[in-house]
């Protein structure tokens, strides 16, 4: 059996990601590299494992193991792939909530025939964001 590879890009609706939506929409999530920082593998599945259980406390739809890519072209410094999770929400402060606890950067949310968006977190990131992007401040 193969796994299916699925390229969420911001800010284009990606219609077979609709059926995981709860009442708020879906979300990709990992609990690896705190803060964009590299950690070892041994935290990152503690953490990763940590995240499903909280997860499966709030889901209000599916939830799909994911493998998160670096995108970057051979011969780039590339980034490990990540584990995570695709799940349905409520409200948006669900997500926001577990990307705070899990000191992650940013994750991805859409709606049911809406564009992904990118939400990201911290004064890290520039005040103006293309139109499909938005910053939570901390």
């Amino acid at each position: 059996m193969t796994n299916p590879v699925t390229r969420v890009q911001i800010g284009r609706h990606f219609a077979p990601l609709d059926q995981y939506a709860g009442k708020g929409g879906w979300a990709i999530i990992t609990a690896f590299n705190p803060g964009a920082r590299l950690s070892t593998s041994a935290r990152n599945e503690a953490a990763s494992a940590a995240l499903d259980l909280r997860i499966q406390q709030t889901q209000t739809g599916a939830r799909v193991k994911t493998i998160h890519r670096d995108t970057e072209p051979e011969g780039t410094e590339r980034w490990p792939d990540e584990h995570g999770w695709l799940f349905g929400f409520d409200v948006h402060e669900q997500v926001h909530r577990l990307a705070l606890d899990f000191e992650q950067a940013a994750v991805v949310t859409g709606h049911i025939n809406r564009p992904a968006t990118l939400w990201v977190y911290g004064d890290a990131w520039p005040d103006r964001l293309p139109t499909h992007a938005r910053k939570i401040a901390i």
